[in-house]
């Protein structure tokens, strides 16, 4: 009995063993395989990245603009017109290559107009400027003509305004659809007026 045992033993012993082996041999193939793996996503990468390098470098150089004398910041664009913010807080109107058309005045009838410029929209016939430290959007028509203002005490060119649509350094101006949409940094919204400066709505940027 004690042989029929051992017998018994020796057996399951080289068993348990021969599945080890097994085991082993099955962790080397998986690794194996892995990194054979992980060369090809790297390769890929690699290739990825090339095709991007190497289409990035067939960018062509399209052409220089001279700048109009005093400008310092780029508005925005409109068509074949550039407008620059110049030193003296008034607004330069180029065309395609830096030849200047006309300016939007800082001053009307001694009415102050613009003194912090940061961004320009056209649309319908109308410049549309924003002005951080005035807190309002200026309108101008396309030849430079002052008309009217909005987005401070006065709600636009009819009626007063509150402090719901009031602007605290307006950012950014874009008009979609005849509705002028201003970016205010100070109340962190996006205040929507129309073609006129008659308040429309808010959008709150901030989380909820």
């Amino acid at each position: 009995m004690p042989r029929v045992c051992e017998a018994i033993d020796g057996k399951w012993m080289t068993d348990l063993l021969g599945l080890f082996k097994l085991m082993v041999c099955m962790m080397r193939m998986f690794t194996i395989v892995f990194s054979l793996l992980a060369v090809c996503v790297s390769l890929n990468i690699f290739a990825a990245e090339a095709t991007l390098a190497e289409g990035l470098s067939k960018a062509e150089f399209s052409k220089e603009v001279t700048l109009t004398r005093g400008a310092k910041k780029l508005l925005g664009s409109s068509a074949d017109q550039l407008f620059f913010a110049t030193k003296d807080a008034t607004v330069a109107v180029t065309d395609s290559a830096g030849k200047l058309s006309y300016s939007l005045p800082d001053k009307d009838s001694n009415e102050v107009t613009l003194k912090r410029p940061e961004s320009v929209a056209v649309a319908a016939g109308t410049v549309y400027v924003t002005d951080s430290e005035l807190n309002q959007i200026l309108m101008f028509s396309t030849e430079g003509k002052y008309i009217g203002r909005f987005g401070g005490k006065k709600g636009g060119l009819f009626g007063t305004g509150s402090s719901v649509h009031t602007l605290s350094n307006p950012r950014s101006v874009a008009v979609y659809e005849g509705v002028v949409h201003v970016l205010d940094g100070g109340s962190k919204r996006i205040l929507l007026f129309g073609n006129t400066g008659v308040f429309r709505g808010v959008l709150d940027l901030r989380p909820p």
